[in-house]
């Protein structure tokens, strides 16, 4: 007689965790959950092939890059109305180029639907550009919505990456350009990536610190500085010249190193000492060096002083006036000096050529 023996083993299964708004697919695969408000999507500054720009200032007038990076969510078992959305919200300053969108994951790149014609994805308002609204706006600048059809082309929990280019207008201040990301209305929370900008400013004063009007000054990028990460786009007034009160303003500035030179100078009696001098940006700081006066033995006659939003460019009607410390006092002492010992040759062979005349 036979016995039937039935033994049980308990083996315990060992898994992962898995990631917050995930879920495990029938092979064991990690999707994003639908039924759930997805994460906040990664917002980044990029450049025009994608790569990673840390640099986070700008200058006014430049055109910048971004990327929004969600989840791709699942749509096993969903109809065909799910969604998935991008909806962007940009600072004051910033103008979206709406024609430069693109939304894809990994390979796969996801057309635009047009007028009279369906596609993967839609983007609202229809036109070219858009302005920002403003760091506290309650909506979109713009939305892009993937339809269900656009996401059956793309495999559950990838990345899927909204893209765009946007101009600086206004650089006045820093400019907060946030996203967020909807699973067929259920938003995340927000995706930020903030830039900022300096504007430069200095004074510009003559004898007794009478302040200089409409005295000309033109910016560059400063030239032979390793790793230079100044920018000055097509469009920008890099020509600027001072008001009533002898103040000087250029447009707000990504961080880097630029050369300022001084240009014509109409008030009467001033010296053109061809002067120029460079500014260092970092972080909202300011610090003058270099300064150089090509029209007068090309040295640092000290007439740039201050920093950040207190820099004083001076003037000066005679070389008497010129502050005599260092390198340059020294040079011009000694131009001095030779002027007052070349006069002395010439007083002393004419002082001879008398006398021989008197003789004679």
């Amino acid at each position: 007689m036979w016995t039937r023996m039935v033994i049980r083993f308990r083996i315990p299964l060992l898994c992962s965790s898995v990631p917050p708004n995930t879920q495990l697919d029938q092979s064991g695969q990690v999707v994003v959950k639908n039924q759930d408000a997805p994460s906040a999507p990664a917002k980044s500054r990029v450049d025009e092939n994608g790569d990673l720009v840390e640099n986070k200032t700008v200058t006014q007038g430049e055109t910048v890059y971004f990327e929004v990076t969600g989840k791709v969510p699942s749509i096993a078992g969903i109809d065909n109305t799910y969604t998935y959305t991008f909806e962007d919200y940009a600072d004051e300053g910033l103008t979206i180029n709406l024609n430069s969108i693109e939304v894809k994951s990994g390979n796969n790149s996801l057309d635009k639907g047009t007028t009279g014609a369906s596609g993967d994805y839609t983007v609202s308002p229809d036109g070219d550009t858009v302005p920002g609204k403003g760091e506290n706006a309650q909506e979109a600048t713009f939305t892009v919505t993937v339809n269900y059809d656009g996401l059956k082309k793309l495999t559950a929990g990838d990345d899927i990456t909204l893209s765009y280019s946007a101009v600086v207008t206004d650089a006045t201040k820093s400019l907060a350009n946030k996203a967020i990301v909807s699973n067929n209305g259920k938003p995340s929370k927000l995706g930020e990536e903030e830039l900022t900008s300096t504007p430069l400013s200095f004074t510009k004063v003559g004898a007794k610190g009478v302040k200089l009007a409409n005295v000309k000054f033109s910016i560059k990028v400063a030239e032979d500085v390793q790793e230079n990460t100044a920018v000055i786009p097509d469009g920008y007034d890099k020509d600027v010249t001072s008001n009533e009160e002898g103040e000087v303003s250029f447009a707000g500035l990504a961080d880097g190193t630029y050369t300022i030179t001084e240009g014509e100078n109409p008030n009467k009696g001033y010296m053109d000492m061809g002067l120029s001098f460079d500014v260092t940006i970092t972080n909202g700081r300011v610090v003058v060096s270099n300064e150089n006066a090509s029209k007068w033995a090309d040295l640092d006659y000290n007439l740039v002083t201050g920093s950040d939003d207190n820099i004083q460019v001076q003037n000066t009607m005679n070389i008497t006036q010129l502050p005599l410390t260092g390198a340059a006092g020294t040079a011009l002492f000694t131009v001095l000096g030779l002027l007052i010992a070349g006069a002395g040759v010439t007083v002393y062979m004419k002082s001879r050529s008398v006398k021989r005349a008197l003789r004679g």
